[in-house]
């Protein structure tokens, strides 16, 4: 299979396709990594050649760590704030189950966020 990786950052994380092959008039999309440094695979990883998938995950690394140390300085800085945005980040289901979960003070569900959101995809 040919192979050319194309990553493309369009508001929401990366998009991550197979230049070499067309799909509906576009690029094969492959994978999508969020904000937050997670993968949502498209395709088996094992399809993709060795150095593209270091590459990927590479990113998906260095978005994670990016991720984590804003949001803790955030949270030392603007808890409130962060709260309130992390809060309107999630989907209605992800929420539900937040919110039926125990009630904690602000620096404590900051915490519990940034754990749920970091596993999310």
């Amino acid at each position: 299979m040919s192979f050319r990786l194309f990553m493309g950052s369009f508001g929401n994380g990366v998009i991550v396709c197979n230049a070499a092959v067309m799909e509906r008039g576009d690029y094969k999309q492959i994978a999508h990594i969020s904000d937050a440094g997670n993968i949502t695979w498209y395709v088996a990883p094992s399809s993709i050649p060795g150095d593209a998938l270091l590459r990927i995950e590479h990113d998906a690394d260095a978005r994670r760590a990016n991720f984590s140390a804003d949001y803790d300085r955030e949270a030392q800085q603007e808890p409130g704030r962060l709260y309130e945005r992390v809060l309107k980040r999630m989907t209605t289901a992800e929420l539900v189950s937040y919110l039926s979960g125990p009630k904690y003070r602000i620096p404590e569900a900051l915490e519990k966020l940034k754990s749920f959101y970091l596993s999310r995809n």
